[in-house]
């Protein structure tokens, strides 16, 4: 005897469909890709790896070959200065820094982690700060921090007078938040 199915069940079926291929088609916009270099140097320089991964979304949609017309490069689009200072930092000198070397997705990442890590010590960790010295750079963000039409305590932006640097800061607390709902504990050690 072949049983017949409810209209609820019918529709609680396809409404559950309708869920997982949305969540999906999520998953394909806000893709997670090297996500153990992400683990490891986030884990290293006491990040959220979900920040991590939303800077290089914002930064790059994830193309380790990007270059901006401003000379950032890869994934986290490190400029050739921040990553000649950076290298200094980590490997005690420049004298073997070449720029192909911030192509490279592991490379590229434990420089951008180490440089949001600076950044999280120049700004007691305040987010909005931080990213927006990562996009503008840190004298800006210390000029507007001095600046009462930017800051009412020296301490916090309330306004970002660069629009590209304020969008900047807003997409990647956007996207922080997606990639920490869509993948939960996929970046957690």
């Amino acid at each position: 005897m072949v049983k017949k199915f409810s209209k609820v069940y019918i529709i609680c079926v396809l409404v559950f469909a309708v869920v997982i291929g949305a969540f999906f088609m999520v998953r394909a916009i806000f893709p997670l890709k090297y996500a153990e270099f992400i683990v490891i140097y986030s884990a290293k320089h006491n990040l959220n790896p979900y920040l991590v991964t939303a800077v290089i979304k914002a930064e790059s949609g994830f193309d380790p070959s990007a270059h901006s017309k401003a000379d950032a490069i890869g994934l986290m689009q490190i400029t050739l200065g921040t990553g000649a200072n950076i290298h200094e930092k980590i490997h005690g000198t420049t004298k073997d820094f070449e720029s192909e070397i911030l192509y490279d997705p592991e490379i590229n990442i434990q420089y951008g982690t180490w440089y949001l890590s600076w950044l999280s010590s120049q700004f007691d960790g305040n987010i909005e700060n931080i990213l927006a010295a990562y996009n503008a750079g840190i004298g800006n963000v210390n000029k507007w921090l001095d600046d009462e039409k930017y800051s009412s305590d020296g301490e916090t932006l309330e306004n970002i007078p660069f629009e590209e640097t304020d969008n900047f800061v807003n997409r990647v607390k956007l996207y922080r938040d997606v990639y920490s709902c869509l993948y939960g504990v996929d970046l957690v050690i």
